[in-house]
């Protein structure tokens, strides 16, 4: 039998420790000499990176994973005669953290002596490590040094009512 109740805990943008219990003791055939954790990271819905992993201890700490994504575990126990068959799939998502990269492809047209459009490029999706809910746009006037902050939950704005004949 497989190892079974298999958990996560303090999960973060880039570790977790998971954590299971053995096949039960009927089950066993002989004394549980390791665990094999078998880890895939899915991405876009298919399989991708796999790491394999070995433990004598029912507790790991996986470490170096990527932000916000899902990944898929199945762990199988050994005796000194060999493995066992994998536990149904476990699948923990890991948290959110800030985007790796700054949007780019930057662009201000002006419409109007006081108004202008800003758009850029979506970040690519490995760089985003989260759900992104708006863009910051930091403006400073060159001219006063005034600073003011614009947010936009689409990659493009429109700003309007801006002072005439100022560089920003």
């Amino acid at each position: 039998a497989s190892p079974v109740s298999i958990s996560s805990s303090d999960v973060t943008s880039t570790s977790a420790v998971i954590s299971w219990d053995p096949p039960p003791d009927e089950y066993q055939n002989g004394l549980i000499i390791s665990y094999t954790i078998i880890v895939t990271e899915e991405e876009m819905g298919e399989s991708g990176t796999t790491n394999t992993y070995t433990t004598s201890e029912t507790t790991f700490s996986l470490i170096n994973l990527e932000s916000y994504r899902t990944y898929e575990i199945i762990i199988s126990a050994s005796t000194t005669i060999g493995s066992g068959p994998y536990s149904d799939i476990f699948t923990l998502t890991t948290a959110e953290s800030p985007p790796s990269v700054a949007p780019s492809n930057f662009k201000a047209s002006i419409v109007t002596s006081t108004s202008v459009t800003l758009t850029w490029d979506p970040l690519p999706i490995d760089d985003q490590n989260g759900v992104i809910l708006y863009y910051a746009i930091d403006v400073t006037v060159q001219e006063t040094k005034e600073q003011f902050q614009l947010t936009s939950n689409t990659t493009s704005l429109e700003v309007t009512d801006l002072p005439p004949f100022r560089t920003f």
